[in-house]
C-alpha cells in the first residue's frame, strides 16, 4: 500500500500543482504560482512605487526637527541609533521598512485578575512622520476599521457554537471577555430590520463578485489583480 506523503513533500507537489494551474478559468498567460512569483518579485524590486509614499518612508531621515533637544520621533532614541550601528548594511537604505510591535495589557502568565481572550495589538511603520503614524485619530480609525471584521468573526462563531442563526440563541454565546450588556447590545442591533437590509444585500453582492473575496497572495484579491493582467 502506498504511504501518502510527509508535509514536506506534500508542500513540495502542491508548488508543483500550481506550476500549471491557471490562476483564473481561462487565462493563459500566468498559472498561480508564476502570478504569485511575479508579485513577490515587484515587492523585493521596486519596495514603495508611489514617489509619495516614498517620500514618507525617508521621513525619520530626512525630516526636520523642530527641536533637536526633545525625542520628537523613536529614530531620535539611542536604540534607533544602536540598530543602525549594528546592522550598517540595513540602515543604509532609508526605505527599509522599520516596525513597531506593540500590545496593551497583555497577560501571558495568567496572573492578572481578569483574563481575557484578545488583545489590543499594533503594528506600526516607524518610517512615517509622526503626524502619520503616532496621531490618536490614526490609531481610532485603525481600530475602527478592523473592529468590525473581528465583531463579524464573533458572530460568526457564536451562530456555529449555538447551531442556529436566531439572534435570540446567541445571547448565551458571547465571546470571552465581552461584557454582557455590550454583547447583547450588538445582537439588538443585528436584529433590526435596517441591519438585516444590510446585511443581505452584502450578501447578495458577495456571491456577484466572488472573485473580489478571493485572495491569492498577500492584501490583493484576485479580482484585482486579474485586472493588472
Amino acid at each position: 500500500m502506498e504511504e501518502d506523503p510527509n508535509p514536506s513533500a506534500s508542500k513540495f507537489y502542491n508548488l508543483l500543482r500550481d506550476v500549471d494551474e491557471q490562476l483564473w478559468d481561462g487565462c493563459k498567460k500566468h498559472t498561480k504560482l508564476s502570478a504569485v512569483t511575479q508579485l513577490i518579485n515587484l515587492k523585493s524590486e521596486f519596495n514603495f512605487m508611489s514617489k509619495n509614499t516614498s517620500k514618507y518612508m525617508r521621513w525619520h531621515v530626512d525630516g526636520v526637527r523642530q527641536d533637536e533637544s526633545i525625542m520628537t520621533h523613536p529614530a531620535d532614541a539611542d536604540a534607533w541609533k544602536k540598530f543602525d550601528h549594528t546592522h550598517p548594511t540595513f540602515a543604509q537604505e532609508p526605505r527599509n521598512v522599520r516596525l513597531g510591535l506593540c500590545t496593551d495589557g497583555f497577560n501571558p502568565f495568567g496572573n492578572s485578575s481578569t483574563s481575557y481572550s484578545c488583545w489590543p495589538i499594533f503594528l506600526t511603520p516607524y518610517n512615517l512622520p509622526p503626524s502619520m503614524c503616532m496621531k490618536r485619530k490614526v490609531w481610532e480609525k485603525t481600530c475602527m476599521d478592523r473592529y468590525s471584521d473581528q465583531l463579524c468573526k464573533d458572530r460568526d462563531k457564536a451562530i456555529k457554537v449555538a447551531n442556529s442563526r436566531n439572534y435570540e440563541d446567541l445571547r448565551a454565546h458571547k465571546p470571552r471577555g465581552m461584557k454582557n450588556e455590550i454583547w447583547n447590545g450588538l445582537i439588538d442591533i443585528w436584529k433590526t430590520p435596517e441591519w438585516q437590509k444590510k446585511f443581505v444585500a452584502g450578501r447578495q453582492n458577495r456571491a456577484a463578485q466572488p472573485e473580489a473575496m478571493v485572495h491569492i497572495e498577500g492584501q490583493e484579491a484576485l479580482g484585482i489583480t486579474k485586472k493588472l493582467w
